[in-house]
């Protein structure tokens, strides 16, 4: 049967370059296949075509202390942009692999002491905070209604820093409400289906290649 997904990539190849690294090609295959596959977030299609993603991957052995600092660092960076910067990454995503924030609760507890900086560094209306997470859950989840939750499920939990400005421009289509990119959203994944929204997921870590060092 052929996949119905909507897909907004075009027929040429994406300006990112290939990834080098296992985790990296892991992250980006997941953008493609899910998030832009499902046109889950309006502003990724246009950014990943433009080369304007950065994918970081935190080193398994370094502590999660230099993950923090290493995300407000890429928001300041972001941050200090002039608007209009062209050929610049305007979005970063930061995956975390290994066992370090495979707990959900622990995962939110790093989400949150980065956003505590932000808002001491004065960087909010500036860069926002995204996460995402193997087992993410949100707050207002329903018994019976986990597949809504594969909106913010990932192979990997990420931490993703993207552009006031851009996500901005991103909701202009949607006359600037996030809430119904959201409502629009849990109704894609329930039509999909838990099963294969988790198949696809998993399929995400296949397509990475062999390496012997992870880029930081």
């Amino acid at each position: 049967m052929e996949d119905e997904r909507p897909h907004m990539l075009t027929s040429e190849p994406p300006a990112t370059p290939p990834p080098s690294t296992p985790h990296h090609a892991t992250i980006l295959k997941w953008l493609q296949e899910v998030v832009i596959g499902y046109k889950l977030c309006p502003w990724a299609a246009p950014a990943l075509n433009s080369n304007a993603i950065k994918i970081m991957v935190h080193p398994e052995d370094a502590n999660l202390e230099v993950l923090v600092e290493t995300a407000v660092k890429e928001a300041s960076l972001l941050a200090s942009m002039p608007d209009g910067a062209e050929g610049r990454n305007l979005t970063t995503l930061i995956g975390v692999p290994g066992a370090a924030l495979a707990d959900f609760q622990d995962f939110l507890d790093v989400a949150g002491a980065v956003d505590d900086c932000l808002g001491e560094l004065d960087l909010r209306g500036k860069v926002q905070l995204a996460s995402f997470h193997p087992d993410y859950r949100f707050a207002d989840s329903t018994p019976g209604a986990d597949v809504e939750n594969f909106t913010n499920r990932s192979p990997m939990p990420i931490l993703h820093l993207l552009r006031e400005v851009e996500v901005t421009r991103a909701l202009d289509g949607f006359s600037g409400n996030p809430s119904r990119i959201y409502e629009r959203n849990k109704a894609v994944m329930r039509e999909a289906g838990a099963e294969k929204l988790q198949k696809l997921i998993a399929a995400c870590q296949q397509h990475a290649p062999p390496s012997a060092k992870e880029e930081s």
